[in-house]
């Protein structure tokens, strides 16, 4: 079960990084970038450092497979979303 400490965090996270980016691979990273802040969070709440060393490890994991994808980033090669998806018309 995810802490809904760690889901907020992580959600909103991604979802800025995406809509400030337009990039999937940004928002990705964010989300995982942030949870190990809600696991702590989580942790300090449960007493138990589960949390915080299980959020931690999923982050490193998840920024690990997104090696190539960092790669494009610091290249400038990373696509983006259309603006299609962000307009309102």
């Amino acid at each position: 079960m995810v802490a809904p400490e760690t889901a907020v965090v992580s959600t909103v996270a991604g979802l800025g990084a995406l809509a400030l980016t337009r990039t999937v691979s940004v928002g990705s990273l964010a989300a995982a970038g942030s949870a190990p802040f809600g696991g702590a969070l989580e942790s300090v709440r449960s007493h138990s450092a589960v949390p915080f060393v299980f959020t931690t490890l999923a982050a490193t994991l998840v920024i690990v497979r997104h090696a190539p994808n960092i790669r494009r980033l610091l290249r400038g090669e990373e696509p983006q979303l259309p603006s299609r998806f962000w307009s309102r018309s």
